[in-house]
This record gives C-alpha cells, sequence and structure tokens, in this order.
C-alpha cells in the first residue's frame, strides 16, 4: 500500500512539471509594454524566434536577444507554509525602454499533497524591435524578514543576422 501511494505522488509531480513546462496558448498578448495594474495577460509562445530563459541568478546580467525571441524569466515565490514575515510574492513587471514589451504571466501552483512547496512565476517578453530595455519585476507582500528583492534585467534586442 505505501509503494503504490508513493507511485502515485510521484506520477502527480510528473504532471505537474509537465504542466509547468508547456507553452500556453490561451492567453491573448499584451498591447503595451506596461499593462494596465490588475491585468495579467497569459504567456503565449513565439513560433517566429528563440526563448531565451533566465531565473533568479539571471538578475542584473545584461541580455542580448534578436527581434522575434520572446524572453522567459522564471522566478520562485515564498514557500507556503512558512511564517508571513518571510513570506513574498512578485509584482506586474515594467519595461523601460524600446524593443521589448510584456507578453504575459503565467502561475504554476505545487501539487496539492506537496507541503511547503513554492509557486512558480513565468513572465514572457516579446523582442519587438531593436533597442535597449530594463526590465523591473518588484517583490510585492514582502514580510519584514523576506529576503527576495525587485528581478532587474537589461536587454539589448538586435536584429536578426
Amino acid at each position: 500500500m505505501a509503494i503504490m501511494l508513493a507511485v502515485n505522488r510521484l506520477l502527480l509531480l510528473c504532471i505537474g512539471m509537465v504542466a509547468a513546462c508547456s507553452p500556453s496558448s490561451s492567453g491573448t498578448p499584451a498591447s503595451s509594454s506596461n499593462p494596465a495594474p490588475g491585468s495579467n495577460p497569459a504567456p503565449s509562445s513565439n513560433p517566429t524566434g528563440a526563448t531565451i530563459e533566465l531565473s533568479s541568478r539571471d538578475r542584473h546580467e545584461p541580455q542580448t536577444i534578436h527581434v522575434g525571441d520572446t524572453l522567459a524569466i522564471k522566478l520562485r515565490d515564498s514557500a507556503q507554509g512558512i511564517a508571513p514575515e518571510y513570506r513574498y510574492g512578485w509584482g506586474t513587471p515594467a519595461v523601460k525602454g524600446e524593443g521589448l514589451e510584456f507578453a504575459g504571466r503565467k502561475t504554476t501552483n505545487p501539487p496539492a499533497d506537496v507541503d511547503g512547496g513554492s509557486p512558480r512565476e513565468r513572465f514572457e517578453f516579446r523582442a519587438t524591435a531593436p533597442g535597449q530595455a530594463t526590465i523591473t519585476i518588484p517583490v510585492e507582500s514582502a514580510g519584514e524578514e523576506a529576503s527576495a528583492t525587485e528581478f532587474v534585467v537589461s536587454v539589448t534586442v538586435t536584429a536578426r543576422p
């Protein structure tokens, strides 16, 4: 019985991981670089270019991408079940500059049977024209002891060779 329960949990975990990695095609692209407060378009796949994935380790690391590429930033929220003073989440991203627009956001929650799992956020940005831009994703709802700081990255968009 214990083996069967372990196999079921492993299967649910695998299904959750596959769902988290598959692209969303249900969203509509945002019409501007900075969405209206409270709006949260879902990411959409971009078949014309490459997808470059960043994580919290890439904070403040300048990036160069091409027109038509998609830049995906994957960040974790604080783990569920921890004390409120350590919790944090991610706010609405802002894009300042030219050549890059916010394309959507997708939140993936941990499986229900995982205690203390962390939700994952995927923010997508589309390279629309040559230029330079800075993406800032603020921390929101942070407790006074939260260790997270805003995610900032500079992006140069170049014409495709």
